[in-house]
């Protein structure tokens, strides 16, 4: 601890005769800089930077399980930021390292993703996912409600008319967090 002289300090890269490979080193020392965040919120950017060194590596690399951890949370990251089709990109992966079941909240932010990018259909059938994967719950009725939403809206920009999306309307991906318009 600080008050007995001791402190964590990351080291970014691995030491030569370290037999983690870099891309799990990456992801241990974005996981180290998570949790140093919760007290000091410095570490959350080099966190951030660490899972994406980790990610960038060749496929196959990290275990699966944390490639998909990673992607759905970094893709949550880039959502909150406006940033959509790397949101997308990030969740696509995900879902595809899952074997196709999908983690609801990875779900919801990728149909989030598809509707700011008004990719209409594409929206309506992955909100269309949550509310199979929700049903019964109030995510699963406002899934429903979307759904219903994107599919009119696709089918009025098919037969020629303008589709005006109100971005505050898009749900945020985590509480608090409002979209970028």
């Amino acid at each position: 601890s600080v008050e007995t002289g001791a402190a964590t300090v990351p080291i970014d890269k691995p030491p030569s005769t370290s037999p983690v490979t870099d891309c799990v080193w990456q992801q241990r020392l974005g996981d180290l800089q998570f949790e140093l965040a919760a007290d000091d919120p410095h570490f959350a950017a080099p966190a951030e930077q660490a899972y994406r060194r980790a990610l960038a590596a060749a496929s196959g690399c990290l275990p699966s399980a944390d490639e998909i951890r990673l992607a759905a949370w970094l893709g949550a990251v880039d959502l909150r930021a406006g940033r959509w089709k790397d949101a997308l990109a990030l969740l696509d992966r995900a879902l595809s390292g899952d074997g196709g079941g999908g983690d609801l909240a990875t779900l919801t932010n990728r149909a989030i993703a598809l509707e700011a990018l008004r990719s209409r259909a594409a929206a309506a059938a992955a909100w269309d996912r949550v509310a199979v994967k929700a049903a019964g719950t109030p995510l699963g009725q406002k899934a429903l409600e979307h759904r219903e939403r994107n599919q009119s809206m696709h089918k009025t920009a098919v037969e020629g008319g303008v589709a005006v999306v109100e971005f505050s309307n898009v749900p945020s991906p985590l509480p608090g967090m409002k979209p970028r318009p």
